[in-house]
C-alpha cells in the first residue's frame, strides 16, 4: 500500500466492516468511523513490518490484505517470527477471480523472504468460503475464540 491507495483501502475497510458485522455482530462495528479508519490505515504506511498488500485491476483497487510481522518474546518458542494475516477483503465484483488467493500468496512469499517461520489468522466461524480458502493454503484450526456482550455496570 502506498499513500495514493489510502482512500481506496479505507473504503474497502468500510465495506469489510459491514460484511464482518453480519458474521460477528457481538464485537464488530455496525457503523463505519471513517476518520478513525483513515488514521489507522495512514499509520500503517510507516510500519515496514506491517504491510498492506493491494490488488489493482485497471486502476481500481480490487482487494487488500494486511500483514503484521510478530517476534517471539520467549526464546523457547518453536517459531520465533510469524505473520498475522488480517483485513482481507475483495470487492464483490472481483470475487472468484483469484484476487484473494494472489494476495495471500504474495503475503506468504513476503514473509518467507524475511525468514518468517509461521503464519496465523482469525476469521468468522461461519464464513465457509474464507475457511475453505485458508485451508487450501494449509491453515488449520488451532484455537477457538468466543465472544459475548457484558452488561454495563451502573
Amino acid at each position: 500500500m502506498q499513500g495514493r491507495d489510502l482512500a481506496a483501502v479505507a473504503a474497502l475497510d468500510a465495506a469489510a466492516l459491514v460484511v464482518n458485522h453480519g458474521f460477528v455482530p457481538l464485537i464488530s462495528a455496525a457503523r463505519v468511523d471513517r476518520w478513525f479508519a483513515r488514521r489507522y490505515w495512514a499509520g500503517r504506511l510507516h510500519r515496514p513490518d506491517w504491510p498492506t498488500f493491494v490488488a489493482d485491476g485497471g486502476g481500481q483497487l480490487l482487494g487488500a490484505l494486511s500483514v503484521d510481522l510478530n517476534r517471539a518474546r520467549n526464546r523457547h518458542m518453536p517459531v520465533r517470527r510469524w505473520i498475522y494475516l488480517h483485513s482481507l477483503f475483495v470487492l464483490p465484483a472481483a470475487r472468484r477471480r483469484g484476487v484473494a488467493r494472489a494476495l495471500i500468496r504474495h503475503a506468504m512469499r513476503w514473509a518467507q523472504r524475511r525468514g518468517v517461520g509461521g503464519a496465523e489468522l482469525g476469521m468468522a466461524a461461519t464464513n465457509r468460503s474464507a475457511r475453505s480458502l485458508y485451508e487450501s493454503f494449509g491453515f488449520r484450526v488451532q484455537e477457538v475464540t468466543m465472544a459475548r456482550r457484558l452488561p454495563q455496570l451502573r
